[in-house]
Formats: C-alpha cells, structure tokens, sequence
C-alpha cells in the first residue's frame, strides 16, 4: 500500500480520523466509492478489528524516509465554543483539535518507528505465533483516539530517551504523558468507550513501569480503572447500551488485574481484583477474551493461561494483604491460603497441556530438544508465575506458623530452581526481546535461590535487560542490595523494607 502526499493546494493540517482531509487527499485521483467515504472513527458495536484505517497511513512504512512535512499539522484550529471564531495556536499538547482527532506531528514519525519495531516487543502472552497485539492496538485503536495514541507515544518517547540518553526526548515524553492522562480521567464519557479506556490506561502503567518512580500515579490509575468496571457494570438500563468489551480490551482487563495484585504488595487497594470478581458474574471475560474457539494449542494455551492467571492473581492479592496487615493473622488464615496453593499446584501438576513443558523443567537434559512456541512460551511463563506465589507465601510465613506448612508445598528453594530453568530456557531458544524478561518472577527466584550460580545467572540476566527501560536497572540495583543483605544476615529479608531504604518504591 503506498502513500499519496497531498497536493500544496491542499490543507497543510492533515489529521487520522478527519473524514474531509482524506476525501481532499485522494479525491485528487478521482472519486472516491461510497462505501469509503465513511468517517474513519470507532463506531461502537461493532469488532474493533475491522475498523477503517485511512488508506493513506501505512503500518510498514518506514517513517525515517519521510519529509517532515508530512503529515503535519500546523497553524490554527478554530474553537467552536468561542465567540467569533476565535483559534487556538498550535502550540503542542491540550489544544482542542488535539483533544479530538489524533495528530501525527513530524516529531512522531521516528517514536512511530520506534513503537513498531521496538515497543511492540514489549506484549505478554500471546494467542498465536505471529500475534501482534500492540500492533492491532495501535493500528485499529490509537490512531482513532488522542488519548491512548499520546499514551503509546509517551511510553516510546519515554524507552527512546531512556535508551540514548536524551533528556529532552524524556521531558517531551512526560509532557505527552501528562496530558494523555489528563484526557483520560477527565473524560466524563469514558466508561463509553470503555475498551479504549482500558487500553489507555494500561500504556499509562507501561509509562509507569519504565520510569520507576514511586507508586501513587500507579495506584490512581488502578483506581481510575476499578471506577470503569463498576461504571461499566452498572450501565444496564432501558436507554444505555453496555460499552462493548472486545477480546484486547478483555485480554487487557485481565492483565490490568495482575498489575492491581502486584500494586497490592507496595501499598495498593487490591480494589480492582475485587471488582473483577463482580464483574465476572455478568461478563464473561475469558469469552471475550478468547471469542474465536480455533482449535489449535496455541488458542487453548492463551484461553487457560488466562483462567489460571486470573486465579493466581487473587491468590497473590490475598498474601500481599496477609504481609501488610499490622497485626499477625491467625494460623487458619495462613493454611486457607496454603490450601489455595495446593490446590493450583496440583491443578498444574496433574494438567495434560502442561505435563510435558513441567517434566522438561524437572529433567533439564531434555530442554534444548524442544522448539520454542507460543503455547510452550506460555505454559512457562504461567508455571513460573505460579512458582513465584509459592517464594512470596515462604518467605512471609510468621515463624510461629512454620508448623503448618504441607510437605506436599513445593519449598521456595525448588520453586526458584524452577522458574531459573524455565526462565533459561526462554532465554535460549527466543531471540533478544523484553518478553522473555519477567522482571518481579525473576527478582523473587533471585532473592531466594541459594545456589550461586542460578543467583549469578539471575543477575546477569537483569544487566543484560538494561536497553530494555530504567526499571531493569533499577530492578537489578535491588536485587544486589537484597542478595547482599541476605548474604551479611543469613537470614531472608522483606525487600519492599530494603527497596524502600535504597532505591525507593517502584512496581517491579
């Protein structure tokens, strides 16, 4: 698909989303069918992923051969709320037509660039070998909406200042921020369009997690979030449609949920969990999430993931809020929450689908022999996260309770040894990529292992991750502290406490 520049006749202002500047731009070469001449906007109800894209934004276009002058947006946008046609100058971020259309400014085109290249590297679990969910995301969703294309370019900018070290491309980054922000939770509307919303809010984390710096705008926005889901629960009336809920905006509520469980450890309300459980008595997420019953390991591999990921994260809410709690629960409270783990484990154990990945994990000379798919990427990624549960539930079991821990319970040392194996594995046969990093299930086996070697490997591992965004530094600085702590004395220690007397709270 090529592109067609406008003629210098045409206005300089060309904006995605702007029914008239695409019929000028292409009228040009003669009219123009009516089924195209709709306006390019998201239309609710129907599937977000055949929304129209302009013919004139091209997802493989290399943005570095480009003239700057194109697309751009300059001069005055006029202010229908203002008398006498008043304007707003052009002067970045906030002004009106920005709030309704999405702008490419000639400054985008490298973060656009850099976005499908780099960023979309970034994605977690997917339902398919060649899945590119931040490239649907940015293609059928960003471009249709200012606040979550800011959103997307901030996080960018963001990695790409980050990356070379450019503090003005980190300054434009955190004004872009801002001010997607500011749209988001000003929006009165956003429940409306809640699958946007959610999208929003999850590149705003993404921000978030690479900048490292503390946990209030990452709590709010896990806030803002939960007020979405009651908002979205309670829309059922006679004259209001419930927003649609599509499989991204599904798959991401879910991964929404596991930010709000990690939170939860560091201060978090664990507020959204909790709504999520309503929620899912009147929406069935996993459907939504999973909408195309395609038969195939890889479809069946996301669609259990995500039921089980569900589950671990309300497991893990519950130990968090256990190890927060000024007063020590009683030892029944501690063996519920064992019998929970049990009950996974043996879940996991006992799995079909997953036997076969777990016995590769236990006999080690067998892991090379395997090619890495999506579905055995997946059932490593879950196991490991679920051998993370069981490092956080020992190593904050009071020592009055040590009584009643299961001999069936995996120990803490074995569950590290075997999200290092897994963790190894990923890492050997899957190119370079952010993916194969899982910076909190890497940082609890790290801490816990006693084994050098696997404690040096983790280590290496986090410095080799620092192109990948200042929390991986930020990550690896704990994990020494911690380790050297541990080290001097001979006991384990609550890294939230060392984290919060070095390097300062942040998400992991």
């Amino acid at each position: 698909m090529g592109v067609r520049r406008p003629s210098p006749e045409a206005d300089s202002t060309l904006s995605v989303g702007d029914a008239g500047h695409e019929s000028q731009l292409f009228e040009q070469n003669g009219p123009i069918p009516e089924a195209d001449r709709q306006e390019p906007g998201i239309v609710w109800g129907e599937d977000i992923n055949s929304i129209h894209i302009p013919s004139y934004f091209d997802l493989n276009l290399n943005f570095d051969s480009l003239s700057e002058q194109w697309p751009v947006s300059y001069g005055t946008f006029a202010d229908p709320s203002a008398p006498n046609g008043s304007s707003y100058e052009d002067s970045g971020f906030g002004t009106v037509a920005d709030d309704r259309t999405v702008i490419i400014e000639p400054a985008d085109h490298n973060l656009i660039q850099h976005y499908l290249n780099v960023m979309t590297q970034y994605t977690k679990m997917r339902s398919s070998g060649d899945e590119s969910i931040y490239t649907q995301i940015f293609s059928n969703m960003a471009l249709f909406h200012p606040p979550l294309y800011h959103a997307t370019m901030a996080w960018t900018g963001l990695h790409l200042g980050q990356s070379k070290d450019e503090p003005e491309l980190i300054e434009n980054a955190e004004s872009r921020y801002s001010h997607a922000v500011s749209l988001v939770h000003q929006d009165r509307d956003a429940w409306q369009h809640f699958e946007l919303s959610l999208v929003t809010i999850w590149f705003a984390l993404q921000y978030e997690l690479l900048a490292a710096r503390g946990i209030e705008s990452f709590c709010r926005h896990l806030e803002f979030v939960a007020d979405l889901v009651d908002a979205h629960g309670g829309t059922v009336t006679v004259d209001i449609r419930q927003p649609l809920l599509g499989p991204i905006g599904a798959r991401v509520l879910m991964w929404l949920g596991s930010y709000d469980a990690r939170a939860s450890w560091i201060g978090g309300s664990g507020r959204l969990l909790r709504n999520l459980e309503l929620f899912r008595s009147s929406c069935n997420i996993l459907d939504a999430a999973c909408p195309a019953k395609q038969p195939g390991p890889d479809a069946m591999s996301l669609e259990v993931c995500l039921r089980l990921t569900l589950e671990f994260d309300t497991v893990d809410n519950k130990i968090a809020h256990l190890h927060r709690r000024s007063v020590g629960p009683p030892a029944a409270i501690w063996a519920a929450v064992q019998s929970d783990l049990l009950f996974l484990q043996r879940r996991l154990e006992n799995s079909d689908s997953i036997s076969s990945t777990l016995a590769s994990i236990l006999q080690p000379q067998r892991i090379m022999k395997a090619a890495m798919t999506t579905k055995l990427f997946n059932d490593l990624l879950l196991l490991s996260t679920f051998y993370s549960l069981i490092i956080s539930f020992h190593r904050i079991l009071p020592f009055p309770t040590l009584g009643i821990v299961d001999p069936e319970l995996l120990t803490a040392e074995e569950a590290a040894t075997r999200i290092v194996r897994a963790a190894a594995w990923v890492i050997r046969l899957k190119k370079p990529s952010p993916q194969n990093i899982w910076p909190r299930i890497l940082f609890m086996a790290g801490i816990e292992t006693i084994d050098p070697l696997y404690q040096d490997w983790v280590v290496q591992v986090f410095r080799d991750a620092k192109p990948w965004g200042g929390n991986y530094c930020k990550t690896l600085t704990l994990l020494e502290k911690v380790i050297e702590r541990q080290s001097m004395e001979g006991v384990r220690v609550d890294y939230v406490e060392v984290m919060k007397e070095s390097v300062g709270i942040f998400i992991i």
